[in-house]
């Protein structure tokens, strides 16, 4: 096979060439811009992408340069705490979160690259500015990114468009497509060197974006001599101004600060880590809309040439990465390159083009929404009087975005099914749903009326019940009904907006409901997590024998 040439030498297009080279597949790489600088400022790879980087052989690397995120922690505009969740291994996964400068990363790919493929397999301060395709190959055409002067044409046996938002090939593909999509959301993306907060791990966010949000990690463990890590925040503001789509426009102090100017809270003085700002820079919050297809003949789009998506959640790098890994496997498993890129389309193209639309309505800080809402924007005396944690409807029920946001994209279902089976839990295939108790004869309703992949203002439609609370429920019925626990594999559910692990739920439903009519059922749904893999079955299976040792 003839070389698959990288359009772009970024994330998505450094793990292809890895991904490919480990695959036995010859590849080259060609980036427009003259040097590889270290750019940007902080990310987050999610346990699912960092899974797929350890196969490559890159966790030590990555490892000695991140922090390993410890905890995800919700705050109020006023430093208040809401509500703290475990991350990565602390969560029970297989692999860490990492939290890591781009630079960092974009390092650590390049020196693989070069060590494994050789000094000339990136190309730099190469445009591409056209793709001819034949059956064949394909050829790119190429321009000097400094003199734009034609710099001839390179010819391989596929072309891959891992060339971003501003993707050329994907204009190529979809030349009547407009500009991104703006909301009315500016980011102000900046590095500051400051004292560790909280446990110096912590990735925070807080606050809300018709006041002003912030997400704050650090993203280095190394200390300087005056004790301080490299700290990244994100400062997200509805804002009329819309700036260019470039991720290295440089902000300004004044566009920001006046916000946040009285964010001076007891565990981190936010405004002065704002002044003493060592990067600012300021990028509007934008994606594209799902496209149709992303493969023609010889030519694919991968990362945010194919699906641009809301830089949250750590979801643009993860699905990249993913991509990447599926391309890859493609490619290897059939020697009829098109048909292969049509199987990498078919495999990754709705999973991620679900993420980009969730990212849009089911955003993984919902939590901070509701209670600014809640508290109409004011200090509040207690969390609990705005997180009601018992429902009195399940319209209000829906699933923790961080436990399923990439659900779509797990690639072992049977393999985790069987484990769960082996661990003697007997799990029937159902759709996404949470750890609820409801009236058996509700149960149908609610499977029927669950999102494939979230659970969304699920109600007890047809139902005559409605909701009531369950011991008086109970009591009006003398305890005749069955009641079903369902104890489901994402670890946590959200409550009124409130996060809570299955086991903290299921035990406030325990210590209300005493009745010897309690059926403990458990269900799964067609595409699990994305690193469910035997060690978070185990810790499944641990918090179930939990449940049956309460109910006694």
């Amino acid at each position: 096979m003839d070389a698959v040439l990288i359009i772009g030498g970024g994330i998505s297009g450094l793990t292809l060439a890895l991904s490919l080279h480990q695959a036995g597949i010859p590849v080259r790489v060609f980036e427009a811009a003259p040097a590889l600088k270290r750019l940007g400022v902080g990310i987050n790879l999610l346990p699912h992408c960092v899974r797929e980087l350890s196969r490559l052989g890159l966790e030590p690397a990555l490892a000695a340069c991140a922090v390993e995120t410890r905890e995800m922690s919700f705050y109020n505009r006023f430093g208040q705490h809401i509500f703290t969740e475990p991350r990565g291994r602390f969560a029970g996964y297989d692999w860490p979160q990492f939290s890591i400068h781009r630079g960092d990363l974009q390092q650590v790919l390049v020196e693989a690259v070069l060590a494994r493929l050789g000094a000339e397999a990136i190309a730099l301060n190469h445009r591409c500015m056209r793709v001819e395709q034949d059956e064949s190959g394909a050829t790119a055409h190429f321009a000097d990114a400094t003199s734009g002067r034609s710099i001839g044409t390179v010819r391989g046996s596929a072309v891959l468009g891992c060339d971003g938002i501003h993707s050329v090939l994907r204009r190529q593909l979809f030349p009547q497509e407009g500009p991104p999509a703006w909301h009315g959301i500016n980011m102000w993306r900046g590095v500051s060197r400051w004292k560790p907060f909280l446990s110096g791990a912590t990735m925070v966010q807080a606050g809300w974006l018709d006041v002003g949000k912030m997400v704050i990690y650090p993203i280095s463990r190394d200390r300087d001599e005056a004790g301080r890590q490299v700290i990244n925040w994100v400062a997200e503001i509805r804002s009329p101004r819309h700036v260019m789509q470039d991720w290295n426009v440089e902000g300004r102090l004044e566009d920001v600060l006046p916000t946040f100017a009285d964010w001076r809270f007891a565990w981190l003085d936010v405004a002065a880590m704002i002044e003493h700002a060592d990067v600012l820079l300021e990028y509007p919050m934008v994606d594209r809309d799902p496209l149709p297809f992303w493969s023609a003949g010889r030519v694919t789009l991968v990362g945010d040439a194919a699906h641009p998506m809301y830089p949250r959640g750590g979801n643009g790098a993860g699905q990249a990465i993913l991509d990447a890994v599926a391309l890859a496997r493609c490619l290897r498993e059939s020697a009829d390159v098109a048909a292969a890129l049509k199987s990498y389309e078919a495999e990754r193209l709705s999973a991620a083009n679900a993420v980009v639309l969730k990212s849009r309505t089911a955003p993984p800080d919902n939590i901070l929404k509701v209670v600014h809402e809640r508290s109409g924007g004011r200090p509040f005396a207690n969390i609990d009087d705005l997180i009601r944690w018992w429902p009195d409807g399940l319209e209000h029920v829906t699933v923790c975005f961080d436990a399923c946001h990439s659900a779509v994209a797990y690639e072992e279902p049977e393999a985790a099914l069987d484990a769960l089976d082996a661990a003697g839990i007997r799990v029937g295939k159902a759709q996404l749903s949470a750890a609820l108790i409801v009236p058996a004869e509700a149960h149908e309703q609610l499977r029927s009326f669950a999102d494939p992949i979230y659970l969304h203002q699920v109600t007890e439609r047809g139902s005559d019940r409605s909701w009531p609370d369950l011991p008086e429920a109970l009591a009006e019925d003398g305890g005749g009904d069955e009641w079903r626990v369902h104890f489901h594999v994402p670890i946590f559910v959200e409550r009124y907006g409130a996060l809570m692990s299955t086991q903290e739920h299921l035990k406030r439903c325990i210590e209300r409901v005493r009745t010897s009519h309690l059926e403990i059922e458990t269900y799964t749904w067609d595409v699990l997590p994305p690193d469910l893999k035997r060690s978070s079955v185990e810790s499944i299976a641990r918090e179930y024998e939990w449940v049956l040792d309460v109910l006694g």
